[in-house]
C-alpha cells in the first residue's frame, strides 16, 4: 500500500507541476503579446494598426492551435511530450522574431518606393507579412490547452473541473505577464530584453515540461515491467481498461443532441465576439479618461483578463454540483449582458471621480496608478468574472459523454476565440 500511496503523491506533485509550468507560460504569452505590439509600432507606424495586427493574430492563432492540437492529442499518448516541444520551439522562434520582422524592412522600402501602393493597401501588406510571422507562435500557444486537458482529465466528468482549472491557472499568468510587462518590464528593461525574459521562460516550462513526462514514461514501463514479471510467476494481474485515443468524437451518453451542441458552441463563438467588444469598447472610453499609455493599456487589460482568470477558477470549484447547466449557463449570459449595461451610467460620472483622485494623489504617480488600476478593476468585474465561468460550464456540457477530450477542449477554445 506504501507504494500506492508514493504513486497518488507523485502524482499530485506532477499535476501541481503541470499547473505552474502552464501558469508561467500564461505569463510569457503576454509578455510576447505586449512586446509585439512595441516592435510593430517601428514597422506599421500606428499604435492602431500594430494593435490591431497583435490581437487579430494572437487570437486567430489561439483559435488555430486550439483547434488542429485538440484533434492532432487524442491520437497520441505523450501531451507533456508534445507541450514541452510546443512551449520550447515558442521560446526558439520568439528569440529569432524581431530579426524577421527586421528582415522584411528592405521588402517593405521596395514597394513603397517603386509602386503606387495606396496607404491602405500598403498597410494590408504589411498585416499579411507580419501576421504570418506572428501567427505561427501564437498557434503554438493555442495548442497548449487542449493537450494539457488530455493529460489532466481522464474521464469527461473531470473535463468542468480540470479544464477550467487549466484555463484559471494560466489566465492568472496571463495577468501577471502583462502587468509586470507595461510596468516593470519594458520601462527597466527594455523592449529587447523583455522578449529574451520571455523566451527563457517559455524554454524553462519546455524543459519542465520534457521532465515531467520522462517521469510519467517512467510509472508506465515500471506498470509494464510488473505485469511481465506477475505474468512469468503465473500470478493473474489486473487488466487495464484501455481508453479510445482515436481522432472521432464518438459521444456516449449525452443529456443535448449535436444539434443542442451544435448551437451551444456557435453561441459561445457569439460571446467571445461580444467579450471583445466589451474590451475594446471599455479601453477606448477609460482611455480618454486615464489616459493612453502604455501603463494604461496594461491596466486595462491586466484587469480585463483578471476577471476572466477569477470567475474561470471559482466556476471550476462548484461546476460538478451544477445540476442543470445549460440553464445556469443561459443565466449567466443574460447576467453578462444586464452587467454590461449597468456599467454604462458609471462612465459618465468617472471623468469627474478620476479628475478627484488626479488632483489628491498627484503627489505620488504609481498610487495614483494603483488607484486608478482599482477602479477599473471594479468597473469590469462583474461582467469579467461572468465571461470566465463560463468556460467551464461550456466545457462540462460539449464534453458529456465524449471519448475525444482533446478535440472536445480544443474546439470550444477555438470557436470561443475565432469570436
Amino acid at each position: 500500500m506504501s507504494r500506492y500511496k508514493e504513486r497518488a503523491v507523485s502524482v499530485s506533485i506532477i499535476a501541481g507541476g503541470v499547473l505552474c509550468a502552464y501558469f508561467v507560460s500564461g505569463m510569457s504569452g503576454l509578455i510576447h503579446e505586449v512586446t509585439w505590439t512595441r516592435l510593430l509600432r517601428l514597422v506599421m507606424g500606428n499604435t492602431t494598426f500594430s494593435i490591431t495586427t497583435v490581437v487579430c493574430v494572437f487570437m486567430g492563432g489561439l483559435a488555430l492551435g486550439s483547434f488542429v492540437g485538440g484533434r492532432m492529442i487524442d491520437r497520441r499518448k505523450d501531451p507533456l511530450k508534445i507541450f514541452a516541444i510546443l512551449e520550447g520551439s515558442v521560446g526558439v522562434y520568439c528569440f529569432l522574431l524581431p530579426g524577421l520582422i527586421d528582415a522584411l524592412e528592405p521588402f517593405y522600402r521596395f514597394l513603397y518606393q517603386n509602386t503606387h501602393t495606396s496607404f491602405y493597401v500598403f498597410s494590408l501588406i504589411r498585416f499579411l507579412f507580419c501576421g504570418v510571422l506572428l501567427l505561427i507562435p501564437a498557434t503554438f500557444m493555442g495548442a497548449t490547452l487542449p493537450i494539457l486537458s488530455k493529460f489532466l482529465a481522464r474521464s469527461p466528468d473531470e473535463v468542468g473541473v480540470k479544464v477550467g482549472t487549466l484555463y484559471a491557472i494560466n489566465t492568472l499568468g496571463a495577468v501577471l505577464g502583462a502587468g509586470a510587462t507595461g510596468f516593470l518590464l519594458i520601462p527597466n528593461l527594455g523592449v529587447s530584453r523583455t522578449i529574451y525574459l520571455g523566451c527563457f521562460l517559455n524554454l524553462a516550462v519546455g524543459i519542465t515540461g520534457y521532465l515531467l513526462h520522462r517521469k510519467t514514461l517512467g510509472w508506465s514501463q515500471d506498470a509494464v515491467g510488473s505485469r511481465d514479471r506477475l505474468r512469468r510467476e503465473g500470478r493473474p494481474h489486473p487488466k487495464v481498461e484501455r481508453t479510445d485515443c482515436r481522432g472521432d468524437d464518438r459521444r456516449g451518453v449525452s443529456a443535448y443532441g449535436q444539434r443542442v451542441l451544435t448551437a451551444l458552441l456557435v453561441g459561445y463563438g457569439f460571446s467571445g465576439f461580444a467579450a471583445l467588444v466589451y474590451e475594446i469598447a471599455w479601453t477606448r472610453v477609460l482611455a480618454v479618461v486615464i489616459g493612453s499609455s502604455v501603463y494604461a493599456f496594461s491596466m486595462i487589460l491586466t484587469a480585463f483578463i483578471f476577471g476572466l482568470a477569477l470567475g474561470s477558477m471559482v466556476c471550476a470549484r462548484f461546476v460538478e454540483r451544477v445540476r442543470r447547466p445549460m440553464q445556469v449557463l443561459a443565466g449567466i449570459q443574460i447576467a453578462i449582458g444586464l452587467s454590461a449595461l449597468l456599467v454604462v451610467p458609471i462612465f459618465a460620472k468617472l471623468p469627474f471621480f478620476v479628475t478627484g483622485l488626479i488632483f489628491r494623489l498627484m503627489e505620488s504617480f504609481w498610487l495614483l496608478q494603483l488607484v486608478e488600476f482599482i477602479v477599473v478593476v471594479l468597473i469590469m468585474l462583474v461582467p469579467t468574472v461572468l465571461m470566465g465561468a463560463s468556460f467551464p460550464l461550456v466545457n462540462k456540457l460539449y464534453a458529456q459523454g465524449s471519448k475525444a477530450i482533446g478535440r472536445s477542449v480544443g474546439t470550444i477554445y477555438a470557436f470561443n476565440t475565432l469570436g
